[in-house]
């Protein structure tokens, strides 16, 4: 029987959230831009943010950049939750704050993993 990989499976679970949030700030919809504009952004910057949303999606699927899309996830994250809290929306703060949590377990098994594993596994 085999071991179920968890540093695997979670860079697939946090994929699929930058997967969906990358496609949502890429074709954003009235609400989301009416967001944007009240936190100060230009109307441009939801399309940045989705591209480095999918970027780091791409990452964290690819062993080899894996740790880098954590990293990355990580700053879109921080980015996130800092617009929040400086525009005082504490309740919306939680998402942003798990995810953070959740990359921060990521990158945990994915170390772990890659210094317990044999040479050449991934």
């Amino acid at each position: 029987m085999r071991r179920v990989a968890w540093h695997r499976l979670i860079s697939i679970a946090l994929a699929i959230l930058f997967l969906i949030a990358g496609v949502m700030n890429l074709f954003p919809s009235p609400e989301l831009s009416a967001d944007y504009a009240r936190w100060g952004y230009p109307a441009w910057f939801s399309r940045v943010t989705g591209l480095l949303e999918l970027l780091a999606a791409l990452m964290l699927l690819l062993p080899a950049f894996r740790m880098k899309g954590i990293l990355l996830g990580g700053m879109i994250a921080a980015a996130a939750l800092c617009t929040l809290l400086l525009n005082g929306e504490l309740a919306h703060a939680l998402a942003p704050l798990l995810l953070l949590a959740g990359l921060a377990a990521a990158a945990l098994l994915v170390r772990r993993h890659q210094i317990f594993s044999p040479q050449g596994t991934r």
